[in-house]
């Protein structure tokens, strides 16, 4: 799923993403002593954790922000869409606009690609799935912290790569903009048919205040193969 997203409206990234694709959220979860929420997609292979107090958004819900339906076509197309929000006065405004949160905001999908995009769906466009990362490092609105290829059992790949985004460049920089940061993995599996992406994403200062947190959440997103 290519997404080329360019700064826009504060809904724009989202609105765009989703005309790709869509389907019904669904969340099996579950709640332990470790204060975490456990939660899998609706087809049984992707799993990821996330405090049990933070706010829950479905597809619905997000759907909605975006001023689009729940149809059948995006029931198949998109079988699940999730966010959470940890913001202590949480909001869906949060989830959409494309700003630098305060506080961490979590976001999960598995997406039934067209067919026009299965064979095209290269490594370079898993990595500029919801930022256009490439182009943003061009105008040194970007800058990539790590990056690394993923291949799981059974033909599942993709990358995942922590990265900054600078609202107007070294100008926002030097004027005091809020850095977005932005740990993101996704991969699709073998026949190229289903992408599996997630984010962990909020201002730069707040991803280093809450790093250790982060990173449990975001190492905990698996994928299996069937």
């Amino acid at each position: 799923m290519v997404v080329n997203v360019s700064r826009g409206t504060k809904r724009s990234r989202w609105v765009r993403l989703l005309a790709l694709s869509m389907g019904l959220a669904f969340v099996a979860a579950s709640c332990s002593n470790s204060g975490y929420l456990y939660v899998s997609s609706s087809d049984r292979r992707a799993f990821f954790k996330v405090p049990a107090n933070w706010k829950f958004y479905d597809k619905r819900q997000i759907l909605v922000g975006t001023g689009r339906s729940l149809s059948g076509q995006t029931d198949r197309q998109f079988p699940w869409l999730i966010a959470f929000d940890s913001d202590p006065k949480p909001s869906l405004d949060h989830v959409l606009r494309d700003y630098a949160p305060k506080y961490p905001i979590v976001f999960a999908q598995v997406q039934k690609l067209p067919f026009e995009l299965q064979d095209t769906l290269s490594l370079r466009a898993l990595r500029n799935i919801f930022y256009p990362v490439d182009q943003l490092l061009q105008e040194n609105a970007a800058e990539i912290l790590s990056y690394k290829n993923i291949v799981l059992p059974g033909g599942l790949h993709g990358n995942r790569l922590i990265y900054d985004v600078i609202p107007q460049g070294t100008s926002g920089i030097t004027s005091g903009v809020p850095v977005i940061r932005v740990d993101q993995t996704g991969v699709v599996d073998a026949s190229g048919q289903t992408l599996y992406l997630f984010l962990v994403r909020c201002e730069s200062h707040c991803f280093r205040d809450n790093k250790a947190l982060l990173e449990q959440i975001a190492d905990s997103w698996t994928v299996k193969e069937r």
